[in-house]
């Protein structure tokens, strides 16, 4: 397997395109109709679906980089992570397509929307890193994070 593939199967692509259309779809049922002088896609609205999808890949591929320990016991059939596509990758992509999915949702809601609203963003990329590093082992509180993530 080349390691293009691997990443591919690492960021889960079906989830990402069911994100893509959730969000475009939720954009045209619920908040189109409430904002009649908009056009129906913007490359504001694209900008931000593209946001989205790169931040829930990285979420996948620092997941991934979390339970390699775990998955090389219950699935080693599955894992990518430490044979296929090395350790210190999965983290350069991640803080890659981090980065690259902040400065999209700021080129998107900068010239047409109030900045206040990359907070949720910011606060994404920083809420699944603090899942994956503290949260997540924790009952309580991992379980209100992840779910506040969802």
């Amino acid at each position: 397997m080349q390691v293009w593939q691997a990443l591919i199967l690492v960021v889960r692509w079906p989830n990402l395109l069911f994100i893509a259309l959730t969000q475009s779809l939720s954009w045209l049922c619920l908040v189109h109709p409430a904002l009649t002088s908009r056009p129906v896609f913007s490359w504001h609205q694209c900008l931000l679906v593209l946001s989205t999808v790169l931040i829930a890949a990285a979420g996948y591929m620092i997941n991934d980089y979390f339970d390699w320990q775990i998955d090389t016991i219950n699935k080693p059939q599955r894992v990518v992570i430490g044979k296929i596509v090395p350790r210190r990758t999965i983290i350069l992509w991640h803080v890659g397509l981090n980065a690259t999915a902040l400065l999209l949702a700021y080129w998107a809601l900068t010239p047409t929307y109030s900045t206040r609203l990359l907070l949720w963003p910011i606060s994404s990329v920083l809420l699944l890193w603090f899942y994956l590093t503290t949260f997540k082992r924790k009952f309580v509180i991992g379980n209100e994070v992840f779910s506040l993530l969802r």
